[in-house]
């Protein structure tokens, strides 16, 4: 089992594996204060990437934005400010 926490003040995700005290830093990612992180079953990441307006997956080093992207805003491809995510079995975002 592994601790990932979404650090806004490094703009990093860190993962800490089970009983550890030190961290890695998730590869692959250009974050702008990330305010959460929803981890599947299948270990796909789900971050909200708060000032960037977007959640992205990261799954085995390839990152995807699957929701937002284009800005604040009300459109289907916009986002407000967000700290929390969920996603369900059927890979629904929350």
């Amino acid at each position: 089992q592994s601790l990932f926490v979404a650090d806004c003040g490094s703009n990093r995700i860190k993962k800490f594996l089970n009983g550890s005290t030190t961290s890695t830093t998730i590869s692959g990612l250009t974050l702008s204060c990330p305010s959460g992180i929803f981890v599947t079953r299948d270990g796909a990441l789900y971050i909200i990437d708060l000032n960037n307006y977007r959640i992205l997956r990261w799954n085995n080093s390839i990152v995807t934005v699957v929701a937002g992207g284009r800005g604040n805003g009300a459109l289907f491809t916009q986002m407000s400010t967000s700290y929390g995510v969920s996603v369900d079995s059927a890979y629904n975002i929350y």
